[in-house]
């Protein structure tokens, strides 16, 4: 009798083991979830995360076991396994109060609870991008969305006051660029040499970064990338790109310049 039960035990759990990667996998995953949350696998399926094959498998945030699974897609250090290094989304939000405080104290955060109602004392990456348990983190671009999000932290008129900052931020970053790409258009038109309109265009490349680190910042409410890496960049790289614009003009108006372009 001892040993018919241990051998029912035994094919027990090896059909456990041999069930497990099944429920695991990323059909599993997807399979139980589209019947119980499909707004949730719709969200997911749309957004960056997905995608056939997806870009982000459930695993890749959750990781393989239902235990402790939202725990572990909540912390930021989870995002960092894709979304690290130097880049400049992960530098703006670092740089800002929100990430210094997280870095500080986030060890001691207790991640298994919802990203909502202002549960933790800062806001890591999942807090905006999955508020609420949502699945598509490309969502709070939505002004509204962010708006909301803001609110569950701070007052509605710190919030509109910080938005409102935010987009004349962004109004003046693009005038910049407009004003760069006008400039180069115009350098074209008039048939500069071809190493100051390269000059130029490199310049300009520049701006469209340093632009996008000003967006981020505004997003990531990081002052260094609304200013050093973003405003007195774009100011720094539209300079320069007018200065290989007016050395071209020289160039070409210099005696025997015919035949340099």
């Amino acid at each position: 009798m001892r040993r018919s039960s241990m051998a029912a035990l035994a094919a027990l759990l090896l059909g456990a083991a041999a069930s497990a990667p099944a429920v695991r996998a990323e059909g599993g995953c997807v399979g139980c979830h589209r019947t119980r949350d499909p707004a949730l696998v719709a969200a997911w399926s749309r957004s960056a995360h997905g995608g056939s094959p997806p870009r982000a498998p459930c695993a890749a945030c959750h990781g393989p076991d239902h235990a402790g699974a939202a725990a572990r897609a909540r912390r930021s250090a989870t995002c960092l396994e894709c979304h690290g290094g130097d880049g400049v989304a992960v530098r703006t939000h670092r740089l800002s109060k929100h990430g210094v405080i997280e870095r500080l104290e986030g060890l001691g955060w207790d991640w298994a609870r919802p990203l909502a109602r202002g549960a933790y004392r800062a806001p890591g990456c999942a807090y905006c991008h999955a508020h609420a348990g949502g699945h598509d983190p490309g969502a709070v671009r939505d002004p509204d969305r962010a708006r909301a999000v803001c609110l569950d932290c701070h007052g509605p008129r710190y919030v509109t006051r910080i938005l409102e900052a935010g987009a004349a931020q962004l109004a003046v970053g693009r005038l910049k660029l407009a004003e760069a790409e006008a400039a180069l258009a115009r350098a074209r038109g008039a048939g500069l040499p071809a190493a100051a309109l390269a000059a130029a265009a490199r310049h300009l490349e520049a701006m469209r970064a340093d632009l996008r680190a000003l967006r981020l910042g505004v997003a990531h409410h990081s002052p260094d990338d609304q200013w050093w890496h973003g405003q007195a960049a774009l100011d720094g790289a539209l300079l320069r790109l007018k200065g290989a614009i007016e050395r071209g003009r020289r160039q070409r108006a210099a005696p025997g310049a015919e035949g340099t372009r």
